[in-house]
């Protein structure tokens, strides 16, 4: 590596790159593909978890199906057939890793909801003959908010670190993006 402390604090790479610069841009792309991914991640989870576990029965049985499947299916195959044949790309890698993430999050909505169903107030409002789609909207949904927050910061951790993952083999991003994994 040379070294060039005024111009280049971390120095540069083999073909001459500051590494510093290289390392801000992983940054974000980790960032980028952390937040998009996540935001795909959490209304999928929330809208499927809150209705199988209210409504139940079919709803419940086919989101259950859903998520069983998708889990069976190792991640990295799943991420790799989908990448091969839309292409490489951040907003491809932020789809994937988005409709691959979903189904922890939705389990534990899923539980919470069932319990919450069969709360005094939800029982209540049912009786009176609010529509179910508010019930969810005032009565679930604040009610398992806290859950979705701490799954929010503990699943865009978990994407950052998987997309530096995929770029490291190869799957994840365009080798133009600048990328923690790439950089590895």
């Amino acid at each position: 590596r040379l070294r060039h402390p005024r111009t280049h604090p971390l120095g540069t790479d083999r073909v001459g790159a500051d590494v510093l610069y290289r390392a801000l841009k992983g940054v974000r792309t980790g960032l980028l593909i952390g937040g998009l991914a996540t935001l795909i991640v959490i209304p999928l989870a929330a809208g499927l978890g809150l209705a199988a576990g209210y409504y139940g029965r079919r709803v419940d049985d086919v989101v259950q199906f859903t998520y069983t499947t998708l889990s069976s299916i190792p991640d990295v195959l799943l991420i790799a057939a989908f990448m091969l044949i839309f292409g490489r790309g951040l907003p491809q890698l932020c789809v994937i890793l988005g409709v691959t993430s979903w189904t922890g999050l939705c389990r534990l909505l899923r539980g919470e909801a069932l319990k919450l169903r069969e709360l005094e107030y939800v029982q209540a409002a049912r009786a009176l003959g609010v529509p179910d789609r508010r019930i969810v909207w005032r009565h679930l949904l604040p009610n398992v908010m806290p859950i979705v927050v701490i799954s929010f910061v503990l699943r865009f951790s978990d994407l950052v670190l998987a997309e530096a993952v995929l770029s490291y083999l190869g799957i994840g991003v365009d080798p133009t993006t600048g990328s923690w994994g790439h950089m590895i």
